[in-house]
């Protein structure tokens, strides 16, 4: 016998459609495979946006040039992500992969901040490697979109 709660987690977080998390990419439909690239762009354009806007905000109001290279990785970014969501393109996936690695690396260059203990550490650097390594599923996914079939076939 079911809870009452586990409708709302079989409609919601597990549903073969919508989130198909579970399902390989090699087993996926087209509408599976849009339905989890989309969810990647929104988490992942939601991120980039909000640093791109305040670095437009600072470079606007301050006129200071040292934000200006966010501000233009920020946008290139937004248009991969873009071209990862209409077309699904693997060249994007791949560009889209350069965020996690280039946050490592400027945590890696100028250090954590002095706060971060141990433990915060160790879950952002565990966060930018799992995703790094999401989105070689997507890159797995958007490379055999063009063979998959279609949701009504």
């Amino acid at each position: 016998m079911n809870s009452w709660w586990f409708q709302f987690v079989r409609k919601y977080v597990w549903n073969d459609e919508r989130t198909p998390y579970h399902v390989s990419p090699g087993q996926m439909r087209k509408t599976q495979a849009h339905n989890e690239v989309f969810f990647y762009v929104v988490f992942e354009g939601t991120l980039v946006g909000l640093v791109t806007l305040g670095a437009l905000i600072q470079v606007y109001t301050t006129h200071e040039t040292e934000y200006l290279p966010v501000l233009g990785y920020g946008c290139f970014l937004l248009v991969a992500l873009y071209f990862l969501v209409s077309r699904k393109s693997p060249w994007a996936v791949l560009y889209s992969a350069s965020l996690p690695v280039l946050v490592f690396g400027v945590f890696f260059l100028y250090d954590f901040h002095p706060n971060n203990m141990y433990l915060d550490k160790l879950l952002l650097s565990g966060f930018l490697v799992c995703w790094l390594i999401y989105t070689t599923r997507l890159f797995k996914i958007c490379r055999k979109y063009p063979d998959m079939e279609d949701a009504s076939k």
